[in-house]
């Protein structure tokens, strides 16, 4: 797992945002699921944010969306306060991760964000999907050097 942490806000004050990360990842057809989240925007299929926050840490993996559904969401948020995002190619796999909460173990992808402080982004480099985030390895790489 490649491991690579940026802040949440930029030299120039603006917001590194979760659409700003998601849009460096090519499209897919994995399993996403936030495993935990707080913040505030709007959530996705007509929930309040309490809801979806209270699903998210309630439901056994998570709340799972689908990849044009997490876009949807990202667009639609506001502010990130923290989150567990993580992604794998099976729901099967996504029962182990959530049994193993806040390692990422088995995930293809993990993304925390930390009190409003930092992102802190794992990479699966050897597994079939690494291409999809090639992008994001990159701008991991910037923002280690930074």
């Amino acid at each position: 797992m490649r491991e690579s942490v940026m802040p949440m806000r930029r030299p120039d004050g603006s917001w590194e945002e979760l659409k700003h990360i998601l849009a460096l990842i090519a499209d897919n057809d994995l399993v996403w699921s936030f495993l935990e989240f707080d913040g505030v925007g709007t959530a996705p299929h007509g929930l309040t944010i309490p809801e979806f926050e209270a699903m998210a840490r309630q439901e056994r993996v998570g709340y799972v969306l689908t990849w044009p559904e997490l876009l949807q969401f990202a667009e639609d948020v506001q502010q990130v306060h923290s989150c567990f995002l993580v992604a794998t190619d099976s729901s099967a796999k996504l029962e182990q991760i959530a049994d193993e909460f806040d390692s990422g173990l088995g995930a293809l992808f993990y993304l925390r964000g930390f009190d409003n402080s930092q992102w802190e982004i794992g990479v699966q480099e050897d597994s079939e999907y690494a291409d999809l985030f090639r992008g994001l390895v990159a701008e991991g790489d910037r923002a280690d050097r930074s």
